[in-house]
């Protein structure tokens, strides 16, 4: 079992720097977003089953882009932070 001392949870605090709880919570951000599009994803398809018009694959590969490029954000993100 861990035993930490006040001083101990203090001194560790402190070593934690400003840009790193900015950083961590930037990737959180942009997780949370990746699910959003992911939902939008899942949206569009179900209204293409509902909805028949010319425009039905376009919308699906639109959604699909953005869906890809909220990833390659969140990489990218992960990776230069």
């Amino acid at each position: 079992m861990i035993n930490l001392n006040p001083e101990q949870i203090i001194q560790f605090l402190l070593k934690i720097q400003f840009w790193d709880v900015v950083k961590a919570l930037v990737c959180f951000a942009l997780f949370i977003y990746v699910l959003i599009a992911l939902v939008v994803v899942k949206q569009v398809n179900m209204m293409a089953e509902v909805i028949n018009g010319q425009m039905n694959p376009l919308i699906k590969i639109v959604a699909m882009i953005h869906f890809l490029g909220a990833i390659l954000v969140l990489l990218i993100a992960i990776m230069v932070l």
